[in-house]
């Protein structure tokens, strides 16, 4: 099969990528409905065949679909739903006057009514309105002089002067031009070996007002006021019987007039944007700005490089934050100093805060005296505290007790070791398609759903099929944003990766390309608030497009996952995959913007290797309930302790600052009464020192009578020695 290319003015040979091929054969009749081309019957070494071949130009197989009625020398034709077989030689040479065909979804053949055709390989007009047939042979023996009408209810045949038989033809504006065929002397006399050189047309319009049809304007003209006319540049109109042009989609242009097809509509090339319907040129991207092919807008400039992005769960931590208790603390011991300082300043404040005094048996006594319960106002200055600080304490131990009381621990270990812990590894996996700056509707009814975030309805010609990846069950979404990027969503539900699993998306709709293919692949990663993520992107070389039958290839390592905890805050035993990549994408077909026309379908082929290791999760609480209510009673008996212990020395402290000016008025007192008792009695021993001491109010300390009574007696014995 050999294409010709206009544009660039090339031949292309289209060959088969699989073995499974069509046996060598002629005066088989083929109809194309792009990305297929149908081929039935025909003659080869075994004689007449009555096969049905499909070829897919997405990518170049062939596929045998359906066998019927041996025919050879028919006339054919293929629309979305059915093909169907007119006329031509039966099995054995005999001229066919049935017609066939084939129901693409029901997969049956049926015969439906239709005028006798007498006759085989002449001119044809075959449309889902009407069917016309001119000339053509009579099992070779004669050629046919008439035409024949068919619009499904009635016919119509009218003797012609034309004979023409086996010539090539097509058909234009209204007219059908035709170019040689076989040789003939007269209608009997004819020599099919030796070609014609002729070269005509059949103006539809004449016939159609001698057979009182209707004529039909061909592809690529459109009717108004009972005249065909060619379709502007901008614009396409497909098969026959248009009345207006359709325009061209945004990101595209056309700069010919009479285009026939949606093909016809080329991508903006690479640094080129159209953001209007029906351009006839694209405009030139500005500097600073980036516009890949098909651009429908300008981007902002950006790196355009394949890119690499991974989001992967993190070690768990908790909401809690110490600068709240940090602030509580503060605000606590400040409410302490605040409460103290107006315990000074007030006296009924002061009386209360003697009055709750907790340490009224742990004040110090002096030695000698009663032991007697008494409050004080230190006391209750430090039980405030004690309460106070016991409060905070308790407050921000219970805090981080019920807040931050998680620890997370995540081990790595040979899968037939965790496997131990979970039978299966089943996971939720959301595979996201974006498809930049993609050439066809991508859902299936675009008007319906335009107002939709997503559609379960993506267009009959894209589909995924997984292999090798048990699962319970699968969606596919659709949707088209305003970027003109063709979003496809894939849902798993309870999925298994094996060893080697894969995941293609297959676009076979008329203009199925992309100028960029990012994928996103999300898995649930056994952590119960946390998946994993990671999403590749890919661009074509400079001035091409995604678009034929090799995939673009992306490469995931999927690594099994086990979480299980001790706490009723979280679920237990779940499975999951960690996502990561493995190499760079590898791009699939590429092809120039001038061989749109000739390339079709657009392919994407995820590649997921489980690997030999698995990671497994635990959590558990840092510290049980009973350690807490343990460690509490010890903090606070503690801290009772502590305080009182602190009370005590500052208790001790202010003691002794009180006795340090009443020793030295003692001393004082001692020396003038000793001088006194000298001038009075006139002799020193230390009974008169003693009743003098004794009359004096410092005797009343012990201390202070004893330290004089040491100092005086000293003093005695070196005035009156032994």
């Amino acid at each position: 099969m050999n294409i010709y290319n206009i544009i660039l003015n090339t031949w292309t040979t289209v060959v088969s990528s699989t073995y499974v091929v069509p046996s060598k054969r002629k005066s088989a009749c083929m109809a194309f409905r792009l990305p297929y081309a149908y081929i039935y019957g025909g003659v080869d070494a075994n004689g007449v065949q009555g096969d049905l071949w499909r070829f897919n130009f997405g990518n170049n197989t062939y596929s045998k679909i359906s066998e019927f009625d041996p025919t050879t020398n028919a006339y054919c034709m293929a629309d979305e739903e059915k093909f169907k077989v007119i006329g031509g030689l039966a099995k054995y040479g005999r001229q066919s006057e049935v017609a066939f065909l084939y129901n693409f979804y029901s997969g049956n053949w049926e015969y439906y009514n239709q005028s006798s055709i007498a006759s085989s390989e002449g001119l044809s007009l075959l449309s889902v309105d009407f069917e016309f047939f001119l000339g053509g042979h009579n099992e070779y023996n004669y050629l046919s002089r008439f035409s024949y009408y068919y619009d499904f209810q009635d016919s119509i045949k009218k003797k012609t002067n034309d004979l023409i038989y086996l010539p090539g033809y097509t058909y234009f504006n209204t007219s059908i031009y035709y170019f040689g065929g076989g040789y003939y002397l007269s209608e009997y006399l004819i020599f099919s070996y030796l070609p014609m050189p002729s070269f005509g047309k059949v103006d539809m319009t004449n016939v159609c007002r001698s057979l009182g049809c209707k004529v039909q304007c061909s592809k690529g003209f459109y009717m108004e006021n009972k005249i065909c006319k060619i379709c502007p540049p901008g614009t396409y109109a497909e098969g026959i019987g248009n009345l207006e042009c359709t325009k061209c989609p945004k990101g595209c242009y056309n700069p010919y007039e009479g285009a026939g097809s949606l093909r016809q509509c080329y991508p903006c090339k690479e640094g080129a944007f159209n953001d209007k319907l029906g351009a006839r040129f694209c405009k030139i991207c500005p500097p600073n700005h980036y516009c890949p092919a098909g651009s429908q807008k300008i981007y902002d400039l950006e790196n355009n490089k394949n890119l690499v992005v991974s989001i992967q769960p993190k070690i768990y931590e908790s909401s809690y934050s110490s600068q709240w208790t940090v602030i509580f603390q503060l605000l606590g011991y400040g409410s302490i100093c605040c409460v103290l300082i107006a315990a000074f300043c007030f006296q009924k404040l002061k009386n209360i805060v003697r009055r709750i005094d907790y340490f009224n048996t742990s004040h110090n006594y002096k030695i000698g005296d009663r032991i007697q319960i008494q409050n004080t106002f230190t006391g209750g200055q430090f039980t405030i505290i004690l309460i106070g600080s016991g409060f905070i304490i308790f407050v921000s131990i219970c805090v981080v007790y019920l807040l931050d009381n998680i620890t997370e621990v995540k081990t790595l270990m040979p899968l037939v070791i965790l496997e131990n812990y979970a039978e299966s590894f089943k996971a939720n996996i959301d595979v996201n398609f974006e498809l930049k700056n993609y050439g066809d509707s991508c859902i299936e009814n675009q008007t319906f759903f335009r107002t939709q975030l997503y559609s379960t309805h993506c267009s009959t010609n894209i589909y995924a099929v997984a292999n090798n990846i048990d699962k319970a069950s699968s969606t596919l979404k659709c949707y088209k944003n305003t970027d003109n990027t063709c979003i496809v969503g894939y849902h798993c539900t309870d999925c298994e990766i094996n060893l080697d699993s894969n995941l293609k998306l297959t676009l076979i709709e008329k203009l199925s390309y992309a100028t960029g293919i990012l994928v996103n692949v999300t898995s649930d990663s056994s952590i119960p608030e946390s998946s994993s993520t990671v999403a590749m992107q890919i661009s074509p070389d400079a001035g091409n497009i995604f678009i034929g039958p090799s995939p673009t290839e992306f490469y995931f390592t999927m690594t099994p996952s086990y979480f299980e905890t001790t706490l009723s805050n979280f679920p237990s035993k779940l499975t999951g995959y960690h996502v990561s990549s493995v190499s760079s994408p590898k791009p699939g077909s590429q092809n120039m913007i001038e061989d749109i026309s000739i390339a079709t379908q657009l392919s994407v082929k995820l590649n997921f290797f489980r690997a030999s290791t698995g990671l497994y999760t635990s959590r558990y609480e840092k510290q049980s309930l009973l350690m807490l209510i343990s460690g509490l009673f010890g903090i606070l008996s503690g801290l009772t302790g502590l305080v009182g212990l602190v009370m005590c020395q500052f208790e001790n402290i202010i003691i002794k600052k009180k006795d340090i000016p009443l020793k030295k008025k003692g001393l004082k007192s001692i020396i003038i009464n000793g001088k006194i008792c000298m001038m009075n009695f006139g002799f020193y021993n230390v009974e008169n020192n003693n009743r003098c001491l004794e009359s004096e109010p410092n005797a009343k300390n012990p201390e202070s009578t004893e330290f004089s009574l040491r100092s005086q007696i000293k003093r005695f014995d070196l005035i009156n020695p032994i």
